[in-house]
């Protein structure tokens, strides 16, 4: 989530942070984050992005995932875990 925070709580200690609102809200889009990566079985990106089938030398394995047009990727960020982050200033992308 640091990223997507634009490394807010890597600069500012979590722990001084006064607005309680904002450091609930990170924490429960942290563990949104990890519930999410566990429910898709990935760590990392790359494994997110891993390919639905492959074959080698005759053999062919899949993993039974589908998609509409076959080269969909699933996003390594969680929804969820961006909407907890909604209206607490974290997102924001602006100047200053």
């Amino acid at each position: 989530m640091d990223l997507q925070t634009r490394n807010f709580y890597q600069i500012n200690p979590i722990d001084e942070d006064p607005s309680d609102f904002r450091r609930t809200k990170f924490k429960k889009s942290v563990a949104l984050q990890i519930d999410y990566m566990h429910q898709v079985g990935a760590t990392t990106a790359s494994e997110m992005s891993s390919p639905q089938s492959w074959s080698v030398d005759g053999m062919s394995v899949s993993t039974g995932g589908s998609s509409a047009d076959g080269n969909a990727s699933t996003s390594i960020i969680s929804e969820d875990a961006i909407w907890a982050l909604s209206g607490t200033g974290l997102l924001y992308r602006g100047l200053g």
